[in-house]
C-alpha cells in the first residue's frame, strides 16, 4: 500500500505517536486498578509527656491523614497526632484516661456453698469399661464376618 495522505485520519499512516501506536491501529483502553490499602498493625507508641508527643515524627511510608495514638509514660494521657497531606502536623489532641483496677464480682467466683450436683447423669468408670468391652466384641464379630465374605458379597456401594 503506498504511503499517501489520508484526509479522514488525523495523522498520516506512518505517524507513530509518543505512546507507541500509530493512528491506524486500534488501541484498547487502559484500565488502572487501585490496589486495596492494607492496614498495617500499629505498635503502641510511648512518648514522654506532651513535649515528646509534639516532637514525634510521622513514620516513613504512613499515609497522610492518619492518626497515631501516643501513650504517655509519665501521666495517664493518650495523645492523638495526625498530619495533613503536606506532611505538616495537625493540632495535638489530648485525652485523659483513668486506669482503675477491675473489680471482681463475688457472684462470678466459685464458692464452697454451691448447689449439689446430680451424679446420676454422669457415667462411671465401670459404665465406660463396659461400653469399651461391648465395642471390642462388636468389632471382632464384624471382622470375623467380613473375613469369610468375598468382595462380591460385601456391600461397598451401599446397594442391596
Amino acid at each position: 500500500m503506498p504511503n499517501y495522505y489520508n484526509p479522514y485520519n488525523m495523522y498520516p499512516a506512518t505517524y507513530v505517536s509518543p505512546l507507541g501506536y500509530s493512528g491506524m491501529q486500534p488501541v484498547a483502553p487502559v484500565q488502572q486498578s487501585m490496589a486495596p490499602v492494607q492496614s498495617q498493625p500499629r505498635p503502641i507508641e510511648w512518648v514522654e509527656g506532651e513535649i515528646g508527643a509534639k516532637a514525634y515524627q510521622m513514620p516513613q511510608g504512613w499515609p497522610a491523614d492518619t492518626q497515631i495514638p501516643l501513650w504517655d509514660t509519665t501521666m495517664p494521657y493518650i495523645y492523638f497526632k495526625s498530619w495533613n497531606r503536606m506532611g505538616m502536623p495537625n493540632p495535638l489532641q489530648k485525652i485523659k484516661y483513668d486506669p482503675t483496677p477491675v473489680e471482681v464480682d463475688s457472684q462470678m467466683l466459685p464458692s464452697g456453698n454451691s448447689a449439689p450436683v446430680d451424679t446420676e447423669k454422669f457415667a462411671t468408670k465401670d459404665d465406660i469399661a463396659e461400653l469399651r468391652n461391648e465395642l471390642q466384641k462388636l468389632q471382632q464379630n464384624n471382622m470375623s464376618e467380613m473375613s469369610g465374605m468375598s468382595n462380591s458379597q460385601m456391600n461397598w456401594g451401599g446397594q442391596k
